[in-house]
């Protein structure tokens, strides 16, 4: 699906959300895998500082198509665009910079 940064509106933000998130539109398709995500999504608590936070699912159609619209914590940046940009730049990363993103990704998994 296409993911988009949003602000919300400040009655939309009833809920403590945080102003400006990310949502991402998944079209529904006949094996009902956007719906069978965001069904998962809704019992799951992914509260931890290096899990992207999910905050709920809105069904709305888009045209003629229903789509899961996925509102989540809005990400300046990600891991896989830092390590392209730091390809590009042929630059390695420092044995502290490696230490501190593989502490967060083993910690995300725990």
């Amino acid at each position: 699906g296409s993911v988009f940064k949003a602000k919300l509106k400040k009655d939309e933000n009833r809920t403590n959300y945080p102003q400006q998130v990310a949502i991402k539109i998944i079209p529904q398709d006949k094996s009902g895998y956007s719906g069978t995500e965001s069904l998962l999504l809704n019992h799951v608590n992914f509260k931890h500082k290096n899990i992207v936070e999910y905050y709920k699912c809105l069904v709305m159609k888009e045209g003629i198509i229903e789509c899961h619209h996925l509102y989540m914590e809005y990400c300046r940046s990600d891991l896989a665009r830092l390590i392209q940009e730091q390809k590009s730049k042929t630059k390695h990363l420092k044995e502290s910079e490696f230490w501190h993103l593989s502490g967060g990704l083993a910690a995300g998994l725990q």
